[in-house]
């Protein structure tokens, strides 16, 4: 029985470490320590300064070469806005085997393009019965690959941790209706509006939701001064402009409302499922006990020494 390794890397944050896990396999195997990685399955690696950079450069412009797209019009994003990718939306591709080779190929670029990884997921989603309109979208990806291709990821001696993600689609699937929040991390925006009416009283106004409905009367004169359009005594208190504008904005005003009862937003969601009457603290009727400490939790660490209370 003959045991044989083609190639072998070593990876890790320990020299010392690596060093001693290289003189055990020299000392049961003939091997030979060719040095620090340079290629390897079309993965360019270098360092520069002490960090390392890999990229698949050469390998994508083989890639856009064999698909034909080498000469090609490189687009900006691999998406475009408008794309909302359906199950149903343009003609079955007669011989899908090109399509699937692209998305192939392009699972195994997101190794060092992260940038991709969403719309590669997305036109994943429809190997088993692509249509023209997915196609399409697939080309787009490697016209975008043509003009990045030289971006890669770039590693070096720090703290690596994600504290924010936002997601390259809003509207959703089309097919499924699913949708990940446009808003992003919502408690840094919280706080750096906060932090900017502070510094801009003129400039950023801040109101919180419990504030408005404690005390409506007060705030909606604080909104009017804030706007420059203050109300006057006769306005406030003999024509009851106030009391009227709070009226016409009022939930039962709202929502009965012909274009809230009928009409419907540009993605298809009814506008009057955006009207559901709640009250301060309702929201410990649709939370579990571990979801309010887990809120909790995350409101103390966010708005720890800020002075702003939710």
């Amino acid at each position: 029985m003959a045991d044989e390794f083609n190639a072998l890397i070593q990876n890790g944050s320990s020299s010392t470490l690596l060093e001693r896990f290289i003189k055990i396999l020299s000392d049961e195997f003939a091997m030979k320590d060719l040095g620090p990685l340079h290629f390897f399955l079309g993965i360019h690696a270098t360092r520069p300064s002490g960090t390392l950079f890999i990229s698949q450069q050469k390998y994508i412009s083989d890639v856009l070469s064999r698909f034909g797209l080498d000469k090609s019009t490189a687009v900006k994003t691999p998406l475009s806005s408008r794309t909302h990718l359906s199950l149903t939306d343009g003609d079955l591709l007669d011989d899908p085997t090109e399509y699937h080779g692209m998305v192939g190929t392009l699972q195994y670029i997101t190794i060092t393009k992260p940038d991709i990884c969403y719309a590669v997921n997305l036109v994943s989603q429809f190997m088993h019965a692509p249509r023209t309109t997915q196609f399409q979208a697939v080309k787009r990806i490697l016209r975008y690959l043509l003009g990045t291709s030289t971006h890669g990821l770039h590693f070096q001696s720090s703290d690596l941790q994600i504290t924010a993600y936002i997601d390259a689609d809003w509207a959703g699937c089309p097919d499924t209706r699913r949708v990940v929040s446009i808003n992003g991390p919502f408690w840094d925006h919280v706080l750096g509006y906060y932090k900017a009416s502070l510094e801009m009283p003129h400039k950023v106004f801040f109101l919180t939701y419990e504030e408005m409905k404690e005390k409506p009367r007060e705030q909606l004169k604080r909104l009017a001064d804030f706007l420059g359009c203050p109300f006057s005594e006769d306005e406030e208190e003999v024509d009851g402009g106030v009391d009227e504008i709070l009226r016409l904005c009022s939930f039962d005003n709202l929502s009965k409302l012909e274009v809230n009862q009928n009409g419907k937003l540009l993605t298809g969601h009814e506008n009057r499922s955006f009207f559901r009457k709640g009250e301060v603290g309702d929201w410990v009727s649709y939370l579990t006990p571990d979801m309010i400490e887990r809120i909790h939790r995350i409101i103390e660490e966010k708005f720890h020494g800020s002075g702003l209370k939710l």
